[in-house]
C-alpha cells in the first residue's frame, strides 16, 4: 500500500490466473462495490482488469457495428438487385456463412488444438471480412443471372 499526494494504491493480488474467468468476475465484483463507496473514486487495473475492458470494448463495438454494417449491406443489395426478398436472401446468406465458419473454427481450435478461447476482436473482424467476401459473391453472381435471364428472354 501507498500513498502520494492524498492518494492511496492497494495492490491485490488474486488467486486465479488473470485470464481466467474467476479473475474477471473478481475484477467486477471489486469495481461494483469500490463504486457504491461515497467519494472512494477507485480504479482497478491490471491485466484481468485489462482483459475485462477489452471483452466489453468489444461487445459494445459488435452491438454497433454489425447491425450497422448489414444495414448498410441490405441497403445497396436492394439498391443493385432492384428487389425486396432477394436481398434478404442474400443476407441471410452472409450471417449463416459468417455463423458456419466462427462455428468450424471454434470447434477446430478448441477442440482440433487445444486453443482455449480467441482474441476478442476476432468475431468482429471476420464478421467483416466475410461480409465483404460474400456480399461482393453475391452481387456478383446476383447480376450475372440477371444478364443471363435477358439473353435468355
Amino acid at each position: 500500500m501507498g500513498e502520494a499526494s492524498g492518494l492511496a494504491a492497494v495492490a491485490v493480488l488474486l488467486k486465479a490466473p488473470p485470464d481466467s474467468a474467476e479473475a474477471h468476475e473478481t475484477v467486477k465484483r471489486l469495481r461494483r462495490q469500490l463504486a457504491a463507496l461515497p467519494g472512494a473514486d477507485a480504479l482497478v487495473g491490471g491485466a484481468a482488469a485489462i482483459d475485462v475492458d477489452i471483452a466489453q470494448a468489444a461487445a459494445a463495438d459488435r452491438h454497433l457495428v454489425m447491425p450497422l454494417v448489414l444495414v448498410v449491406v441490405l441497403a445497396v443489395l436492394g439498391t443493385v438487385m432492384r428487389a425486396i426478398v432477394l436481398p434478404l436472401l442474400l443476407i441471410a446468406t452472409v450471417i449463416l456463412s459468417y455463423a458456419a465458419a466462427l462455428g468450424i473454427s471454434a470447434l477446430a481450435f478448441d477442440w482440433g488444438l487445444g486453443f482455449a478461447g480467441i482474441d476478442q476482436s476476432v468475431p468482429l473482424d471476420a464478421f467483416i471480412f466475410l461480409v465483404a467476401l460474400g456480399t461482393d459473391y453475391n452481387i456478383f453472381l446476383m447480376s450475372r443471372a440477371r444478364q443471363e435471364t435477358r439473353h435468355m428472354v
